[in-house]
């Protein structure tokens, strides 16, 4: 065969193989301004899934926390501590309960965020704001757990956002079988990991 039909036949390859892959490589920045090499999926579920599992291949550690965040006061939907307060937005209000029963409490998450001056205001609706009085105001939304990550009986893994970050967690209930409700499961859980990705998605 000769050299100018290889050529041919091996663009023709690389082409299909170019029209079928699912991604193309990008650079994407960090909140620090690293740069790093990511995947940008043509399908936003297929994207999350993969980014997901390698989150917790490559991240997962599991570890104690110690709850020490005084609340002031809660209903369904909102705690208030001293200085923080959360708000669950209604997309994850079902999982409500792992904020209102202080598995995971207000300063877990305001240390990823320094002062409330560095706390961006633009959307109310999904990103944490700051008031006069200096409180950091963070709104939970698309909590949910990952089911398509495998786990062990009595480990569950989930993500929620506040925006530029995605949170992932993972709750642990030693007294949970593979069919306890996971309502049921949340109220006789413990948080075991949690980690924050803050690679800006472009």
């Amino acid at each position: 065969m000769s050299s100018k039909k290889i050529n041919v036949l091996f663009l023709f390859v690389f082409l299909i193989m170019a029209c079928s892959c699912h991604y193309t490589l990008y650079q994407a920045s960090d909140i620090n301004g690293k740069k790093h090499w990511v995947r940008g999926y043509k399908s936003y579920k297929l994207g999350h899934r993969y980014y997901d599992r390698n989150i917790i291949k490559y991240k997962y550690k599991s570890e104690n926390y110690n709850n020490n965040s005084i609340c002031v006061s809660k209903t369904d939907t909102t705690i208030d501590y001293d200085s923080i307060k959360i708000r669950v937005l209604k997309d994850s209000k079902q999982y409500a309960t792992i904020f209102t029963d202080g598995i995971i409490s207000g300063n877990l998450i305001s240390k990823f965020y320094g002062s409330a001056n560095n706390i961006p205001a633009v959307d109310e609706e999904i990103i944490p704001a700051k008031i006069d009085t200096g409180i950091k105001i963070f709104k939970i939304y698309s909590l949910h757990p990952l089911t398509n990550i495998k786990t062990k009986k009595g480990h569950r893994f989930f993500q929620f956002h506040i925006s530029p970050y995605w949170f992932y967690f993972e709750l642990t209930n030693p007294n949970a079988k593979r069919k306890t409700r996971l309502e049921d499961f949340i109220k006789g859980s413990h948080l075991s990991w949690f980690y924050t990705s803050n690679i800006v998605e472009i």
